[in-house]
């Protein structure tokens, strides 16, 4: 529904130190089509590089999917309905982020740019580089039990 709730954006210092490990990654390992279901989808478009004594992960190659979509049949899936959590069915879901108390996506430029309006170097940025810190500052929490 796009509702932000305000009080719970940090409005201390919204950098994050460049040490950190990526913190999505354990959280999307349940979303793994390949490994979790075995369903042997699998595309890769990235590379193991080595900058100045560091090894990153890169874009590499080109994309085998280009000017191609998915469409799925006999389903009430969009890209804008929450992926089924809990004890759900996963049909029951689609392909959106996950519901939570602060709506994180899909969320309109207007609204991030009203969640930011007191860090107004997140607001100057280009549409690109918004969407791109705003992603940047959310950490997973833990599943519940």
């Amino acid at each position: 529904d796009g509702n932000i709730n305000y009080e719970s954006i940090p409005k201390e210092n919204t950098e994050r130190s460049i040490k950190l490990i990526n913190p999505w990654d354990k959280y999307m390992e349940k979303y793994d089509i390949e490994k979790v279901h075995g369903s042997g989808i699998r595309v890769d478009l990235g590379e193991d590089a080595r900058v100045e004594n560091r090894d990153y992960r890169i874009p590499s190659g080109k994309c085998p999917v280009i000017g191609k979509g998915i469409t799925i049949q006999n389903s009430e899936v969009s890209f804008l309905k929450p992926v089924a959590t809990g004890d759900k069915p996963v049909r029951s879901g689609g392909l959106a982020f996950p519901e939570t108390d602060v709506h994180i996506s899909p969320i309109t430029i207007t609204n991030l740019k009203t969640m930011y309006k007191d860090h107004q170097d997140i607001v100057n940025l280009n549409d690109m580089s918004l969407c791109a810190k705003h992603t940047s500052l959310y950490v997973p929490g833990k599943d519940a039990t």
